[in-house]
């Protein structure tokens, strides 16, 4: 107002025919940053007693740019930190690793491990994946984090630090690398979850006999066979992702 009560008549048509509209269609954005640019408005109507006539004009005009990129920078921070709640919000977990599959043997499978500790102490594997031979295939971990080779023997055996002696099954011992067997549909999709809890599993921990990090994912060409308890069976790998 005072800026206003200040001008040249030639000046005040000015600001009617360009900067009123603007500020108009900026009284949204205006409600929300207007504190922040407050300090600096009054800097410029300070500075505006002290300029010649010729530059009042870019001053307000200048005023009106301010405020725009206060404005905007503030909505981007909102959006960002929005972003970043719903996030947390969707995962509700404390950690996760997402890793890649790489094709192996000759396979054309394509898709990623997701691997998630959830607050209460759950932890869930995902398996999403497609071009996968219809039927029952096996799921592991492998000791080393190395998919370089064409058939990821570089994978290395089946992690099993404690030492266990067979397969998961109803005899209790287990091998802590054995996931379980997932089923590609007709159309060699896959979709499948494994649960298991902190006890078994942990992402970065300092129990070497938990921690999944450093090791790999493999998929197998065929199902465990659960009569053989010391080798798994499971035909070559099909896929193979590095758990980082």
């Amino acid at each position: 107002m005072i800026l206003v009560l200040c001008m040249e008549p030639k000046e005040m048509a000015i600001l009617i025919m360009y900067v009123v509209p603007i500020l108009l269609g900026l009284k949204k954005l205006l409600k929300q940053c207007w504190n922040k640019v407050l300090c600096r408005i009054n800097q410029i109507v300070i500075e505006y007693f002290n300029m010649r006539s010729q530059n009042k004009i870019f001053t307000c005009l200048s005023l009106v740019l301010i405020v725009l990129v206060a404005c905007s920078f503030n909505q981007s921070s909102n959006d960002i930190r929005a972003a970043s709640d719903t996030r947390i919000k969707i995962l509700g977990t404390d950690e996760q690793v997402i890793i890649p599959l790489e094709a192996k043997n000759g396979s054309r499978v394509i898709g990623t491990v997701e691997i998630s500790v959830l607050k209460e102490g759950t932890v869930l594997l995902q398996l999403k994946a497609k071009n996968v031979l219809p039927g029952l295939h096996a799921i592991h971990i492998h000791e080393n984090p190395d998919c370089s080779s064409d058939d990821a023997s570089s994978a290395g055996g089946r992690w099993n630090p404690t030492r266990g002696e067979y397969h998961r099954s109803e005899n209790g011992g287990y091998h802590r690398g054995d996931v379980g067997v997932f089923l590609a549909n007709k159309d060699g999709n896959v979709d499948y979850t494994f649960k298991t809890t902190t006890n078994s599993w942990c992402i970065g921990c300092n129990d070497a006999t938990r921690n999944i990090l450093g090791h790999s994912v493999v998929l197998h060409s065929h199902p465990d066979n659960s009569e053989t308890q010391l080798m798994s069976n499971a035909g070559e790998k099909i896929a193979c992702g590095i758990i980082y």
